[in-house]
């Protein structure tokens, strides 16, 4: 696979427990995005052991640092019975455009795949092992992710892109619906009105 040609490079990088231990204790909510999933979104010092251990093979393959930014490093548990995420293609919130990672910390399920179609529709079929790495360009690839059986599933998902990168309205909205810990239902309206805002002025 080739990341530029193809939109979307897979990786079986090998099970790091040191990744697995940073992320064992932290605190989940409820993602009223995909309620049969708990996430949290990390903070750039909780992030930041996780960026450096995956810097390095991120910098080989795509030319720049990978490091904390604007966009937060979410951890996510899938619950079982899951319904996974559809047939979709990723948002572009950057320019130039980000790169979208799902590392796999866990998985505990013997259901669930994730797929992609390629430039000719024939689907390609991955069951998530600790340690695989996905990286899909925005707007590229269809994939999904199946649904879940009795086990559980444990991810990061990551956004790299150029430091000279100017993030685009999405980039607002999409950040903004990430549960943290300070959360509230006030926090939650008042991001809603400021992206609105956002989007009006843009437009």
């Amino acid at each position: 696979m080739d990341y530029e040609k193809d939109g979307i490079l897979y990786l079986r990088l090998g099970q790091n427990r040191r990744i697995q231990q940073l992320t064992k204790s932290l605190p989940l909510f409820t993602d009223w995005r995909v309620p049969s999933r708990k996430t949290i979104c990390l903070s750039n010092d909780e992030a930041q052991p996780i960026y450096d251990m995956l810097a390095p093979i991120f910098h080989s393959i795509h030319g720049y640092p990978l490091t904390p930014g604007t966009f937060p490093m979410e951890y996510r548990v899938y619950q079982p019975n899951s319904k996974g995420m559809d047939w979709h293609r990723d948002l572009q919130m950057y320019r130039p455009a980000q790169v979208e990672m799902v590392y796999t910390v866990f998985n505990h399920d013997a259901n669930t795949r994730f797929e992609w179609k390629d430039r000719s529709g024939t689907i390609h079929s991955m069951q998530p092992k600790a340690g695989d790495l996905a990286m899909v360009k925005p707007n590229g690839p269809m994939h999904r992710v199946t649904g879940m059986g009795k086990g559980t599933r444990g991810i990061l998902k990551i956004v790299g892109y150029p430091a000279d990168a100017i993030a685009l309205p999405s980039k607002y909205l999409e950040s903004s619906m990430c549960p943290r810990r300070s959360n509230s239902w006030m926090v939650w309206v008042l991001c809603g009105v400021v992206v609105i805002m956002l989007w009006l002025v843009v437009r």
